[in-house]
């Protein structure tokens, strides 16, 4: 399942089928505690500050933590997404993406402060959001793969002038992108399909 690690700190979180988001506190393999049950989703740790970290469980519900993972007094729940919904952690710019229902993608904003939440709608999308990754490199962009297969490049997110510009490679398979990671720059893209 998918896991995220803190450098500045020694914790490392990882969600898992039926026993929840699992928190690991000490190098090796050690015991680990579960701060959020359930089937574990998504997480992650603020580098800026590992005290925010965020857990998720189906669908899109997400947990909150500005103590390390203590407590999780703030949530975002709704019915949208997939089973283990893909997501991505912007910690510059605060937001979490994730997928929603077809041709939208969910903003949950100030996810240290006052959560709030939009989305945004793109019939070019064409189907469900199966993958998103946030640029490394460029602010409020993302990469966006469906589940039919297409690849997106979405510039400037956070304005209504925003662009969504198909990438999808001519030898792409068929199948749902289950994998975006961005290289060295936005140029270098590595995706990988589920079917």
């Amino acid at each position: 399942m998918p896991c995220t690690q803190s450098r500045s700190w020694i914790i490392i979180w990882g969600g898992t089928q039926d026993n929840g988001t699992r928190k690991f506190e000490y190098p090796g393999l050690n015991e680990t505690t579960e701060p959020v049950g359930g089937d574990g989703g998504f997480c992650f740790i603020s580098p800026i500050d590992p005290h925010y970290q965020i857990a998720s469980y189906v669908y899109a519900r997400y947990y909150f933590s500005s103590d390390g993972g203590a407590t999780f007094p703030k949530e975002y729940d709704s019915p949208k997404g997939f089973f283990i919904n893909p997501c991505d952690y912007d910690h510059v710019g605060d937001i979490l993406y994730a997928a929603s229902d077809t041709n939208r993608i969910l903003l949950i904003k100030n996810t240290t402060g006052t959560l709030s939440s939009s989305s945004v709608w793109e019939t070019s999308l064409g189907s469900k959001v199966a993958s998103i990754r946030v640029s490394p490199h460029t602010d409020s962009t993302l990469f966006v793969g469906t589940q039919a297969g297409r690849l997106f490049k979405v510039t400037d997110i956070l304005i209504s002038s925003r662009v969504f510009t198909e990438i999808t490679g001519p030898a792409f398979p068929t199948g749902w992108i289950s994998c975006i990671q961005i290289g060295a720059s936005d140029d270098q893209i590595l995706v990988t399909f589920s079917n």
